[in-house]
């Protein structure tokens, strides 16, 4: 977990869950900004010079490094948000 400033003074807060995969799954992107996912490794990641922020890198290079913090770390956020969420049904 990790936090930037982005040059615009945008505040981000950036997690990073890993997982072992047996087989690559389909990606999808998840905002409008983005226009392609895919599936890229490790090293492949910190080498990229057009990531949306310099946070994946970091967090990856951590990663790496065995840095882990348990999911209850986040259990303070409230997850999932409810209040003003956007649904697919609505």
């Amino acid at each position: 977990m990790q936090q930037w400033i982005a040059p615009d003074n945008t505040p981000f807060v950036h997690f990073l869950f890993g997982l072992d995969l047996s087989t690559k799954l389909p990606t999808a992107t998840q905002d409008a900004d983005i226009d392609h996912c895919w599936w890229r490794t490790p090293a492949q990641i910190i080498a990229a010079d057009n990531l949306r922020s310099p946070l994946l890198a970091e967090s990856v290079r951590l990663w790496q490094q065995g840095a882990r913090d348990p999911l209850q770390l986040i259990a303070p956020f409230q997850w999932p948000f409810r209040e003003g969420a956007r649904h697919a049904d609505a």
